[in-house]
């Protein structure tokens, strides 16, 4: 009995060897017919977007190049600077106006300068101090409302100034007293660690700063407040201010208000 379930184990081992050997010679099955293609449904057309015509905007930041790039041109006198960067300014102000027309124009409804910024920032600002959403982050409008929070807590509040909305602006509303407040801060670096070695860390941050990839057009990254302070140089080195229409008219009114006269 041993044996013939030996024979038969065998037998079945041999079977399924020559039916493997069988199924690799055999020819490869047909690939089977690619299905068709499915008709598409048709298309829903839509109208195309009409969009209003407006005027370009100008670009402030773009005009600020110019104007720097301007005042470092040593082959033009300082009237020629002063002149064409009266003229540019002129300019982007009348461009800049034209563009809020149109745009008032359209809305039906006054709007101003920088008015897109305001509302974003008013929306931003109730969205994170409702405390409805967890998390929320919102970048760089949170950089910017800590430093504005901090600089409106020890301008204003830390003073007895006005806080916020108590302060007029300064170059719209003149005539009103402007309520501001000022705070000024003094850190002893040696406290904290040597002086040496802070203006090494400060300066390792302004090369590393300035070693960023620059924005198209741009010749450098300047740091904040960099611009003014070449443009303060070069005021001084020529002896003269270069001031806008604006600013002189603003000027202007407050001469007449404070009864101060100026040589211009």
């Amino acid at each position: 009995m041993k044996r013939i379930g030996a024979r038969l184990a065998a037998l079945l081992l041999i079977l399924a060897l020559l039916l493997g050997l069988t199924a690799c010679g055999a020819a490869p099955a047909e690939p089977s017919p690619a299905p068709e293609a499915a008709t598409p449904a048709d298309e829903t057309v839509l109208a195309e977007a009409v969009r209003p015509e407006l005027p370009e905007q100008p670009d402030e930041a773009a005009v600020s190049e110019v104007s720097d790039a301007l005042w470092s041109r040593e082959d033009l006198s300082v009237e020629e600077r002063t002149e064409q960067d009266n003229a540019l300014w002129d300019d982007y102000v009348a461009k800049a106006e034209t563009y809020q027309e149109a745009l008032s124009a359209l809305r039906g409804e006054p709007v101003e300068n920088g008015a897109g910024f305001r509302a974003f920032t008013n929306a931003v600002t109730t969205g994170l101090l409702s405390g409805t959403k967890e998390n929320c982050v919102i970048s760089p409008a949170n950089l910017y409302l800590a430093l504005a929070m901090l600089v409106e807590m020890l301008a204003s509040v830390l003073t007895g100034a006005g806080i916020a909305s108590e302060v007029p602006s300064w170059n719209l509303d003149m005539k009103t007293k402007n309520n501001t407040g000022n705070a000024f801060i003094a850190i002893d670096i040696a406290q904290i660690m040597p002086r040496e070695l802070f203006e090494a860390r400060v300066n390792q941050l302004v090369e590393d700063l300035k070693s960023r990839p620059k924005a198209k057009g741009a010749d450098q990254i300047y740091l904040p407040g960099e611009i003014e302070w070449n443009k303060r140089q070069s005021a001084l080195d020529a002896g003269t201010l270069a001031l806008t229409d604006a600013m002189v008219d603003n000027l202007s009114a407050l001469s007449e208000m404070t009864g101060i006269q100026i040589d211009w």
